[in-house]
């Protein structure tokens, strides 16, 4: 997967959940030192992309922070 993501994506990074029934087949290492991959613990499949809730675990909170 790590060539098929060079070759044909412009990726900065790579997030996902792992709760998400996906992440099996997602990035969740770094690619390169310009690609990146962040795991959210005890998130659902695009749980980063919501608006932030009072209720976010921690590690949602950090994602987001990870990502902008």
């Amino acid at each position: 997967y790590t060539t098929l993501f060079r070759s044909f994506f412009n990726l900065k990074y790579s997030s996902q959940g792992n709760l998400d029934p996906w992440s099996v087949g997602g990035v969740s290492k770094n690619i390169s030192s310009t690609v990146l991959s962040y795991v959210i613990d005890k998130a659902p499949h695009c749980m980063d992309l919501m608006y932030d809730y009072p209720d976010d675990p921690q590690s949602v909170r950090d994602g987001k922070k990870f990502l902008n």
